[in-house]
């Protein structure tokens, strides 16, 4: 093979050279990311999940390079008139190596930076790259031989992209190499010069190109969130992920910047929802021994009689529930969409960014683990969704969190005959199968239903169509009819033994389209109903000492799961406050860049981006005090 380009297709292949060249280094790396973290890291995990990171890495590496290399491949595509192909290669050429450089270094950092951030790096890393302006001398005299083996790749790297030209290396494997390289780029050439192949090649190379961009063929592009179905570990995950996937994707976002609204967390620790003063009750005579969290898709607060003075309720069932359980008259969601639902209410991670957690550079952080806590006890815990396997990274989620099973539409035996045909399966065949699925488990047991009918386009059966109550809003005869599932779901459930031990929490995931103007409004917007159902027991005395008008919170419902299992408090979560815990409350929530302060009495609301309008406000400390937690405990890992 010889560096000089005669024809357009020599120039093609040597791009895809490129790229493979590429890989090749980015495996070396993450090698290299294995060894030089092996005792700190990776020395006690198992050999499978390892090379599943592997496997999984090179997903994230296609993409990664493809997405930085796509100004270079889609121009090696197009005719570049007037420019001649050696000129055209050396500009390709150049611009390649430009990019792909900094990036490669980008990883080789990240092999001791991420022992300072606990993730990969990504925009908003580059706070702490900053910092550490001036210390490169001590940087260097600590890693001088890692440094050293990397700038001799980073060599390597640069010679062979710039002199793609074996013929000169005598090793007998780069001899067969470039033999093999050079007969299949004769055939190929061959058929490139024939118009009729021409095309017909250059659109192959170009769906190739974004197949491997989006890092395949499933529904939705690859994200960082894709690493969570990996391993519950997040050493694995960081060693499937690589920092220049991790970087491209979080550029999307603002970066978070630190806040210092006070000196040290000592000055508004004491401010922060989990620390203020109240004792722990039990509001039952007796403890549940089954705990099942019930998401409802959708249920706004608004659609149901739960809330005095409205004209329509469309949720008789959930009504009825009321009087029989501890109803919690101002309870808000913690974010607008699904995918924000299951880091609140399962590891009490709030929405207060622009991007859904599950899909920001935060993702991999250390988190507490609940089902794989509830597993060293013995307790099961399953995820049930009618939805597709994947949807929302419920099941990435859930399974990093330890979830024992996700039981969703791949699982459902007749998932053909029940299929709404949009989103999985319809909610009352799927709630049958649940109780069957819990009637097979021993107790006790911790399971999530997530219910699906109630999304746009808010379909509802055809046998059902003229027995359901309708309304001004479309969404309102789906709430109907999942809400009579819901129903039959309980005359079900409780002809089952576990159904008198088990503690029903029921909410919703968050709100949809209103019809009642004061749902309109910022906190409106997070009005969700929730309630705690125990059949089999009777209220204690103390249920007298929850103070139900208390405004609580998705996240909120984490730290009562831990205080129902006789979990140890987790240390994080410092925004949450156990149901069960008596004493005043406040309620965070963020919307389009203001971020939101209730307590029972008043709320202020401030953009996170300005100061304080008011600064005398009563609540103005505590909205700085969650706001500095949130944001610098996200950048330090340590939510």
């Amino acid at each position: 093979m010889t560096t000089n380009h005669k024809t357009d297709f020599s120039l093609l292949f040597r791009t895809v050279l490129w790229l493979l060249i590429t890989l090749f280094f980015y495996l070396i790396v993450r090698l290299e990311f294995l060894a030089w973290n092996w005792k700190t890291w990776f020395q006690h995990s198992r050999c499978e999940e390892i090379l599943s990171a592997f496997m999984s890495g090179a997903r994230f590496d296609s993409s990664s390079i493809v997405w930085l290399s796509s100004v270079v491949l889609l121009s090696s595509l197009l005719p570049w008139p007037f420019v001649s192909l050696n000129l055209k290669a050396k500009v390709l050429k150049s611009v390649y190596l430009l990019i792909h450089l900094p990036f490669l270094l980008l990883n080789m950092l990240d092999l001791e930076f991420i022992h300072f951030s606990g993730r990969r790096i990504t925009i908003n890393s580059y706070y702490l790259l900053k910092e550490s302006q001036g210390k490169l001398s001590a940087v260097f005299g600590s890693y001088w031989f890692i440094i050293t083996v990397n700038l001799l790749l980073l060599f390597l790297f640069y010679r062979w992209i710039a002199h793609d030209n074996f013929q000169k290396t005598r090793s007998p494997v780069f001899v067969f190499f470039t033999n093999t390289l050079t007969k299949a780029e004769q055939k190929l050439e061959s058929l490139f010069r024939k118009w009729v192949f021409r095309i017909p090649i250059s659109v192959l190379l170009l769906i190739v190109y974004i197949i491997l961009a989006r890092g395949g063929l499933q529904p939705k592009p690859l994200e960082m969130a894709h690493a969570l179905s990996i391993s519950s570990d997040q050493r694995i995950t960081n060693l499937a992920l690589n920092s220049s996937f991790t970087t491209i994707h979080s550029l999307q976002q603002k970066p978070l910047r630190p806040l210092y609204y006070f000196s040290t967390p000592e000055e508004y620790v004491g401010l922060l929802n989990a620390n203020t003063p109240g004792k722990k009750v039990n509001p039952w005579d007796r403890r549940p021994k089954n705990v099942m969290l019930i998401i409802l898709e959708s249920f706004g607060l608004e659609y149901t009689g739960l809330d005095h003075g409205k004209q329509f309720s469309f949720t008789p069932f959930l009504d009825s529930l009321k009087t029989k359980s501890i109803y919690f008259e101002n309870s808000f969601a913690n974010g607008r969409r699904s995918i924000e639902a299951l880091p609140s209410l399962l590891a009490g991670v709030p929405s207060l960014m622009d991007e859904p957690f599950l899909t920001s550079p935060f993702q991999s952080h250390f988190l507490p683990l609940i089902g794989q806590e509830l597993q060293q006890k013995n307790i099961p815990s399953l995820f049930f969704h009618g939805g597709a396997n994947g949807t929302m990274y419920f099941q990435e989620f859930t399974q990093r969190l330890g979830f024992t099973q996700y039981i969703g539409k791949n699982e459902y035996p007749n998932s053909l005959d029940d299929d709404d045909g949009v989103w999985g399966i319809w909610d009352g065949p799927f709630f049958n199968f649940v109780v069957q699925e819990l009637n097979r488990i021993n107790t006790p047991f911790f399971s999530v239903l997530f219910s699906l009918s109630s999304h746009h386009p808010f379909q509802v059966p055809d046998s059902l169509k003229d027995k359901l109550p309708t309304g001004p809003l479309p969404i309102h005869q789906s709430i109907a009819y999942t809400d009579k599932m819901l129903a039959d779901f309980f005359d079900e459930a409780s002809t089952s033994d576990w159904f008198k031990d088990t503690l029903f929490i029921i909410t919703a995931d968050h709100t949809s389209k209103s019809y009642y103007e004061e749902y309109q409004s910022p906190t409106g917007s997070f009005r969700v109903p929730l309630l705690m159902y125990f059949p089999g027991a009777s209220f204690s005395h103390d249920r007298a000492l929850i103070d139900t008008s208390e405004p609580v919170q998705h996240i909120d419902v984490f730290p009562s799961l831990r205080d129902l299992f006789d979990l140890p408090p987790a240390e994080s979560c410092q925004l949450a406050r156990s149901l069960f815990q008596t004493g005043p409350r406040k309620v965070t929530l963020y919307l389009d860049g203001l971020q939101i302060l209730i307590d029972k009495n008043q709320s202020l609301i401030n953009s996170t981006d300005t100061d304080l309008n008011d600064p005398t406000h009563p609540l103005a400390n505590s909205w700085k005090a969650s706001r500095q937690y949130f944001v610098n405990s996200l950048l330090d890992n340590h939510f």
